[in-house]
């Protein structure tokens, strides 16, 4: 049986449909047909029941998905190693995304490939009613989480950064007369519930009482962020969520309010303790060099309003700030809910990266030639932390 025809068999054990099965695997029906027809032959024994209206899997055909199934898995990752290998990449490191704000994180991103170009970074989006489980599954390496967490399981590693709380409502909701919520008043109406394991870890995202003990009531159960927008801009719920939302998911049928009353939600890295191994423990180490990233300000912002141009700030962590006028400072509180308009400020990152990778050691060699103790990776590493100023948070003197 060739390569091919077992991703065709595997594909329609998945799909049951041979249209569905063609279209993903940009073939024709036919082609579909005669590679199932070519295996069933060979077995000596339909391999799935056919109908007008379904296809399913005969005896036969379940026991050879399940069987095919793991030797295709590794087929493939034997394969794309030895893809990597011969690009001289040795191995991948798999993260986890649940914050949404990954552009955001780049710094270390960036610094981590420059350190260490022999293993593959790739950053991934994970929905947090499933974040463990695809950690302990391996389907990740590495999960970017909110804290705290502690399960036996899961080692937690440095914190990259710690956001306030905005509160997510619809547009018109009467809490938009408001240029700010407390946890107090948000308290009267309904946010969402999950069934998000551990428990004690999704009452830290939202907590199930405020500070006087008022309970917090929780209405529609949902299973990812998406469900929980999309409700809130129906207006059935509203949803908190940590202050970088109000950039990443603009949206106009939500205005975002600053949570007056709640600490600021930190993010770190977690992973499981049995697979610890050099490439984690290399991130681990370019968090704990670059240090926490300094949230960035402006977190109210309504798109909804007509004068706004679909241009938000979105400031890079080792960005040169820029100058904010009086206007800006004010905000525009038309019907109470301050609207920022800002446009996008000129990024320093990548000028500062192409710097230091030109810089020459104390042996006049450059980053490009040969690290040395003075090396374009260390010259990086003291531009990142001299700029202190813009985006860098020394949490260790507070």
């Amino acid at each position: 049986m060739e390569l091919r025809d077992i991703e065709i068999f595997l594909t329609l054990a998945e799909e049951l449909h041979f249209g569905r099965t063609a279209a993903r695997l940009c073939l024709s029906p036919a082609r579909v047909t005669q590679a199932i027809q070519k295996q069933e032959r060979q077995i000596g024994a339909p391999l799935f029941e056919r109908t007008n209206r379904s296809v399913r899997l005969t005896p036969v055909g379940q026991q050879l998905r399940d069987d095919l199934r793991p030797l295709y898995a590794g087929l493939k990752d034997s394969v794309q190693r030895a893809q990597l290998a011969g690009q001289g990449i040795t191995g991948t490191l798999r993260v986890g995304m649940l914050p949404a704000n990954a552009y955001d994180l780049r710094p270390y991103w960036d610094v981590f490939r420059l350190r260490h170009p022999q293993w593959k970074l790739r950053v991934q989006k994970t929905q947090f009613s499933d974040a463990f489980a695809t950690l302990r599954r391996g389907d990740i390496d590495v999960l970017i989480a909110w804290l705290p967490i502690d399960e036996p399981d899961l080692a937690v590693g440095p914190v990259l950064f710690s956001e306030p709380r905005v509160l997510a409502v619809a547009t018109g909701h009467e809490l938009t007369q408001r240029t700010s919520i407390s946890l107090e008043i948000a308290a009267d109406f309904q946010h969402p519930q999950s069934d998000t394991q551990p428990g004690y870890w999704y009452d830290a995202y939202i907590p199930r009482e405020t500070r006087r003990g008022r309970t917090i009531e929780r209405g529609a159960v949902v299973q990812n962020t998406e469900e929980a927008i999309t409700l809130a801009g129906m207006a059935e719920i509203v949803v908190l969520f940590p202050a970088h939302m109000t950039r990443y998911w603009v949206r106009p049928d939500i205005t975002y309010l600053p949570v007056t009353d709640m600490g600021p939600l930190p993010y770190a890295m977690v992973w499981l303790s049995e697979t610890d191994n050099e490439p984690i423990r290399a991130l681990a180490e370019v968090v704990r060099d670059l240090g926490p990233l300094t949230p960035i300000a402006d977190n109210t912002v309504n798109p909804a309003t007509p004068r706004q141009t679909g241009r938000h700030q979105v400031q890079h962590p080792l960005e040169e700030p820029q100058p904010i006028s009086a206007n800006r400072r004010q905000g525009d509180r038309r019907g109470g809910v301050v609207r920022a308009n800002v446009s996008t400020g000129t990024h320093r990152w990548r000028s500062w990266l192409r710097a230091a990778r030109t810089c020459h050691s104390h042996r006049g060699r450059t980053a490009r030639g040969g690290l040395g103790p003075m090396s374009g990776l260390s010259a990086l590493t003291s531009l990142a932390k001299t700029a202190n100023m813009y985006a860098i948070t020394d949490y260790s003197r507070t």
